[in-house]
């Protein structure tokens, strides 16, 4: 499949399909857990895609339970690294979302697979300021990093992207 071809990507009955990156080992018991209690809750718009290659042109449906283990391709890459990513290989205007995306780390291990963390990309959120005569500011950025970020309950992702691409949410109002 073509980068062209991700237009005509058919993620679901919604409109954009949110992509999932696994910077840490997550197990397959965690992965479908995730994807149960995002996809478990009412009114949920919206589909995920667990990255298992880094050629994106390889994500063709959103992902559900039951998924099996796999090495993850961005063990160990910084929230920045996953941000210049989507920059490079994710198209604007297509069934996957440039602009959000959820991560599962370390801290998603920990939880015992109930956080991960939601990332806004840098490029979108200066767009978005510039339309309103804004500029960003660095009191939420994360640790040094460009990239702004809020830790959620797995439950919560799915809404909370959809609440975010519809402009119904935003990443401040999450971070308070």
């Amino acid at each position: 499949m073509s980068q062209t071809d991700l237009h005509r990507l058919e993620p679901g009955p919604y409109r954009d399909a949110f992509l999932v990156f696994c910077i840490a080992e997550i197990s397959a018991q965690l992965l479908n857990h995730f994807l149960c209690q995002a996809y478990g809750q009412p009114d949920v718009q919206g589909g995920l895609c667990l990255l298992t290659s880094t050629d994106i042109t390889t994500v063709t449906h959103s992902s559900h339970s039951p998924v099996s283990a796999f090495r993850t391709p961005f063990l160990g890459w910084t929230l920045s690294a996953i941000n210049d990513y989507v920059e490079q290989n994710v198209p604007a205007r297509n069934p996957l979302s440039e602009k959000f995306y959820v991560v599962l780390d370390d801290e998603t291990v920990r939880s015992g697979g109930k956080s991960c963390l939601l990332v806004e990309n840098v490029v979108e959120r200066r767009r978005r300021y510039a339309a309103q005569g804004l500029s960003p500011t660095p009191d939420y950025e994360d640790e040094g990093e460009e990239v702004k970020s809020v830790r959620i309950g797995v439950d919560e992702a799915l809404q909370m992207l959809s609440g975010l691409d519809e402009r119904s949410l935003d990443m401040v109002e999450l971070m308070d």
